[in-house]
């Protein structure tokens, strides 16, 4: 059997997988990240962080063209498209990396640019791993700095795509957060360094301790981890 028949083999049997795991639990999935489809009627506000070229907004508003939507993309180039590529009328978009609490200080920090555009990010020790095209300096914003920003007290459906920099904000989530974000659907990056992986294990340990119910994807490429989604049941 040839490696290129075995990786279409494990392909298949991931998307089935996936396809299973999705109808059984109610979940629909807007550009590879996970939701509850019994919240898409009451989603108010959602929060993309690194947006990219914005496709999981763009999906989401098709459902839910109302509600409010924030996009935060650190590549000023991408951040400058997505006043074109995103038609909502009540959306933001932001320039800026997000932080955790412990880089709060910090006016701006050094973002690392790649060819592959959804490859960027400010995570030095995760851009070991990959080939970089430039460094430039990017401005920084916190969650909280953000829901004073856009004058918001609740998020219904946080994303998280940030290539590596999903360990350092997630490490300081506390209450405050858990009380603010109903679900959050996150992909983490382990699988690009298996030393990783214990930050991720971490992050996860934290959300579930909080209060948030957790389900996983486990991709056939990217690992255990690398599709999750956080909610709260009983809301």
């Amino acid at each position: 059997m040839t490696q290129r028949l075995i990786n279409f083999i494990k392909y298949t049997k991931s998307r089935v997988q996936k396809t299973v795991q999705m109808s059984y639990c109610g979940l629909g999935s807007a550009s590879d990240h996970y939701y509850l489809k019994k919240d898409i009627s009451h989603l108010n506000t959602v929060l993309d962080l690194g947006a990219c070229v914005g496709e999981f907004s763009r999906e989401l508003s098709l459902m839910r063209p109302d509600a409010s939507y924030i996009l935060v993309e650190a590549n000023p180039n991408l951040a400058l498209k997505l006043h074109k590529l995103i038609t909502p009328k009540n959306k933001k978009i932001i320039n800026a990396c997000i932080v955790g609490e412990k880089d709060r200080n910090k006016k701006n920090v050094l973002f690392n640019l790649t060819d592959n555009i959804s490859s960027s990010t400010m995570n030095d020790d995760f851009a070991k791993n990959i080939l970089i095209r430039e460094k430039i300096r990017v401005p920084t914003i916190t969650m909280e700095k953000i829901f004073n920003l856009c004058s918001i007290k609740k998020i219904d459906l946080l994303k998280i795509d940030i290539e590596g920099a999903e360990w350092g904000l997630l490490e300081t989530f506390g209450k405050d957060e858990y009380e603010r974000i109903k679900s959050i659907t996150i992909e983490f990056h382990d699988f690009i360094d298996a030393r990783f992986q214990t930050q991720t294990l971490n992050c996860i340990e934290r959300l579930k301790l909080l209060g948030y119910k957790f389900i996983s994807e486990n991709n056939a490429y990217f690992g255990k981890y690398f599709n999750c989604l956080f909610y709260k049941q009983d809301e």
